[in-house]
């Protein structure tokens, strides 16, 4: 039982590090995509 337990939080540990994991990504695309647009919107 212990064990099972053990397994269930690896695997909710595994499920936040990819959502946060894949969150950094977005955030990165969209300051980058940010950056790549803003010379064109002080222009």
């Amino acid at each position: 039982m212990f064990r099972e337990r053990l397994l269930a939080i690896q695997k909710f540990i595994i499920r936040s590090d990819l959502a946060v994991f894949s969150t950094t990504i977005s955030t990165i695309h969209n300051s980058n995509l940010l950056i790549t647009f803003t010379p064109f919107l002080i222009i």
